[in-house]
């Protein structure tokens, strides 16, 4: 246990000399001197009481020009020793010895020094005989509550677990029936809108499959410059346009025949904003996803959400509290349940409605033809639709890059020539190079949608030592 004392005003300052007299008293502060222990000194043996204590302690972050701490003892002592400096030091220090009184230094300490003594009586000495303090410190009685703990928190977290497994099936709605392969996507969609409702989001793989079909319907051609930027050019075709494309291809080439893509542009991060919010609101209106679908895990990850929130609490009184107990009684709890509440949201499926079903099943076919054998679906597309090499993969890497699929589509591919790449849009040398640009696409419209950061501040340019801001220290107010 500690006891912390602070003295005087902290909006005061004071100068001089100034005289404190604090009062209080230890228990079990002496020990009885073992028949193991080694280089006793002379006069000293094994039974004899001995104060081994750190009258200067090593948490003092401030020079102290005088430390010295004198004893006053019940008798005479048997044997003393000094030791001075950082945690571990055995450097000797002044003592004098005056009857019944020892005085260790006065030493100078630099911070973190501590000043130490050890001083042996005879046990007769005292009135009482010394015995052992058996009361466990803070960190075994913590040890204690949490051997006790922590199973019950672990079989208490067991019960979210038991009962998504037990509900599973009920939570999820209408099964997602299996669906022959399909040639193109459900509903005519474009691969923005089929992310939207597919994951519930539009994120920038989607926004790059939207520009690479763009690119394929013949509205505008793509180009690579430098390693971080695109080049957007119009083609003049604008007569299947949804809305929304409309409204994107606006915002980016702003009424101009060519744009770049790479630095933040708000306009153009304020119409992806947009779209992505058109997009997903169809998504759900439309039934393809269930505006309801997460309602059976929402118990789920509001347990994940408190219990790492009172975790982090937990955690942070203790350690700046000093309250060891706290965290070895409550923490298993809490982090069990978080652990529980993020397994539970896990197997706990999303909940499908017929629509949403029945998308969902046509989506995995169409993804699952994507997905065969690179070669075998390259010919079943080009029978199945009429369309050339070039023209298969051009409409089709979009929907691949929506899947995660795009670098096996792309490596499909190898025998496309430049003339054939450049006639659907794409201004590379190879397929090699078009995967190059697909990542050049994401890594472009991420930063034209993101506004920079501020660094924080000035420190007149450069700054530091600390970089600015607070810092920590103590030793005095």
């Amino acid at each position: 246990a500690y006891l912390v004392v602070k003295i005087g005003n902290p909006n005061a300052t004071i100068t001089g000399t100034h005289l404190y007299s604090i009062d209080y008293t230890v228990g079990g502060a002496l020990t009885t001197i073992a028949a193991s222990d080694n280089n006793l000194p002379a006069g000293v043996s094994a039974g004899d009481a001995e104060l081994y204590w750190n009258f200067i302690g090593t948490q003092w972050d401030v020079y102290i020009r005088s430390a010295k701490a004198t004893i006053s003892g019940p008798g005479a002592p048997l044997g003393t020793k000094c030791y001075t400096g950082t945690s571990g030091s055995t450097n000797s220090c002044t003592i004098t010895t005056d009857g019944n009184s020892v005085t260790f230094g006065p030493e100078i300490l630099s911070p973190t020094e501590a000043l130490t003594g050890v001083i042996a009586y005879s046990p007769n000495a005292f009135t009482a005989p010394i015995s052992p303090d058996i009361r466990k410190g803070p960190g075994a009685q913590a040890l204690s509550i949490a051997l006790i703990t922590i199973p019950i928190a672990i079989l208490l977290a067991v019960i979210p677990i038991v009962i998504a497994i037990a509900t599973r099936r009920r939570n999820k709605g209408v099964d997602i029936a299996f669906a022959p392969v399909r040639y193109g996507p459900p509903d005519d969609l474009r691969p923005a809108e089929i992310a939207a409702a597919w994951e519930g989001e539009v994120d920038g793989r989607a926004l790059t499959a939207t520009v690479l079909d763009l690119t394929a319907r013949k509205h505008v051609t793509v180009a690579q410059q430098g390693h971080d930027q695109l080049l957007i050019t119009w083609c003049g075709e604008a007569t299947d346009l949804r809305p929304w494309e409309n409204e994107l291809l606006a915002a980016v080439l702003k009424g101009q025949p060519q744009a770049t893509l790479g630095h933040y542009d708000p306009e153009v991060a304020a119409a992806v904003t947009s779209t992505k919010i058109q997009l997903v609101d169809e998504a759900l209106t439309s039934g393809r996803r269930n505006p309801d679908g997460d309602k059976p895990d929402r118990p789920w990850k509001s347990l994940l959400a408190i219990g790492g929130v009172l975790s982090v609490i937990v955690l942070v009184i203790s350690i700046w509290g000093g309250v060891p107990l706290l965290a070895a009684a409550v923490l298993p709890f809490t982090v069990m349940a978080a652990i529980s509440g993020g397994i539970a949201a896990w197997i706990t499926p999303r909940m499908q409605t017929r629509t949403s079903a029945k998308f969902l099943s046509e989506v995995e076919g169409f993804r699952r033809l994507l997905d065969t054998d690179a070669a075998a679906a390259r010919r079943e597309f080009a029978q199945k639709l009429g369309l050339t090499d070039v023209a298969v993969f051009a409409t089709m890497l979009p929907y691949a890059i929506v899947f995660g699929l795009s670098e096996s589509w792309v490596g499909a591919f190898p025998d496309l020539t430049p003339e054939q790449l450049h006639g659907v849009g794409y201004n590379v040398a190879g397929t090699y190079l078009l995967w190059s640009m697909v990542n050049t696409s994401t890594m472009a419209l991420t930063s034209s949608t993101t506004a920079p950061q501020r660094s924080g501040g000035s420190g007149f340019s450069g700054g530091f030592s600390g970089g600015g801001g607070g810092g920590g220290g103590g030793g005095s107010w």
